[in-house]
């Protein structure tokens, strides 16, 4: 991270304001802030205490707090934007850099400069930085202030109850929109009348046919559902990384420290082995019921990571298989995996998933372009897991 945030201070009609970096002085205006915005149960001492243990637990620099920066009005927050400390792999090497998260602006102070000003604040502060948005107003901030937007990460979705799905699912809402108008009106008349629960069960028949075609992994593989030790997380990311050009440096240290927290309990490992080596593991999230109104009642599962040796395709199948597993003992309706590498679309495929329409942009920023960043979508492996952005679709 580069130097401490300076205060910056002026007027803003007529009231004073502050941009800065965030301290324990201000954990009472961030409770309150959040309790406006994410969390309607937040306190100064909860804030204080869940900033601690982020500091205790920095998977970059243990004890360091991670920056948080905000727009303050009269003691009260406006904007804010926080980071998450990752080190990434590029070309070889790890560099330390920061995930910026939780850029928010209170509602009825948007459409305005906040938004922009405080996340100018938070770049001039930040050295690598990394950002994955769905919003377009987002996106084009974010442009405008030197991030380069990769594009969008592709959405891969297989169906666990297909007649569940068939009945309740509006493509257009989704994004489908743009199938054939003949498809999409038999797709509705046949929900109108209850043909659709009969065509989901066929279409499950046909996949799983697929699936043993296409998608089985040999015997000697061994899926479990279980948490590996770290020296075997350690194994499979030197092994893993050498076939990777750019992604999370996603060893043991950073894979306990985002999913295995006391508040990560809504995670289940699936590991893949062949004798006692670790050569494959996925990390499924609990679906969250409201993730996106337009499912309608539809849980997905989203594969939070997903990590094997490129050029072992075989345990990244069962690694897959494990996630499916998973997602069904956590009732999930269907499983959600979003990787932004095209070596995983053969693989999901083989496993009867469909692509979806994208949403999430990942945006790159690297000022010194020091570390020689890929600027290809297609050089990065990233995940939903990343930024935490296995919480919503």
């Amino acid at each position: 991270m580069g130097s401490q945030t300076s205060e910056a201070q002026g007027t803003r009609q007529g009231r004073a304001v502050k941009l800065l970096r965030a301290t324990e002085e201000h954990d009472p205006a961030l409770a309150e802030f959040y309790r406006a915005t994410w969390n309607p149960d937040a306190t100064a001492e909860i804030v204080r205490q869940s900033r601690r243990a982020a500091a205790a637990s920095n998977p970059v620099s243990p004890g360091e707090e991670s920056p948080t920066f905000i727009f303050l009005q009269e003691g009260r927050i406006l904007g804010h934007v926080g980071t998450i400390p990752v080190r990434v792999w590029s070309h070889g090497e790890e560099h330390p850099a920061h995930w910026v998260k939780g850029f928010w602006v209170l509602p009825e102070y948007r459409n305005g400069p906040i938004g922009f000003l405080v996340l100018r604040e938070a770049l001039k502060n930040l050295d690598c930085a990394m950002a994955l948005t769905v919003l377009p107003v987002v996106v084009g901030l974010s442009v405008g202030l030197g991030f380069s937007d990769l594009g969008t990460i592709p959405n891969f979705i297989r169906i666990l109850h297909p007649a569940k799905l068939a009945y309740r699912l509006r493509l257009d809402e989704l994004g489908f929109g743009g199938l054939p108008r003949a498809l999409r009106t038999t797709i509705s008349l046949f929900q109108r009348t209850g043909l659709a629960s009969i065509g989901g069960l066929c279409l499950g028949g046909l996949t799983r046919v697929a699936i043993g075609m296409r998608g089985r992994f040999p015997g000697t593989l061994t899926v479990t559902l279980e948490v590996p030790r770290p020296s075997d997380l350690d194994q499979l990311w030197l092994r893993t990384r050498k076939t990777m050009s750019a992604g999370l440096v996603r060893d043991a240290r950073y894979l306990t420290w985002r999913y295995l927290r006391k508040d990560s309990g809504d995670y289940r490992f699936v590991t893949v082995r062949k004798g006692n080596d670790l050569i494959a593991l996925a990390v499924v999230r609990r679906p969250t019921p409201d993730a996106d109104p337009r499912l309608r009642g539809i849980t997905l599962a989203p594969v939070s990571e997903w990590i094997f040796p490129l050029d072992e395709s075989v345990a990244g199948l069962a690694a897959l298989a494990g996630a499916e597993q998973a997602a069904r003992e956590l009732h999930a309706d269907g499983i959600i995996c979003s990787v932004s590498h095209p070596g995983a679309a053969p693989l999901l495929r083989r496993r009867g998933y469909w692509r979806g329409p994208p949403n999430v942009h990942l945006l790159i920023r690297d000022p010194a372009k020091s570390r020689a960043l890929p600027s290809a979508l297609s050089s990065w492996w990233v995940t939903r897991g990343d930024s935490y952005a296995d919480g919503a679709f």
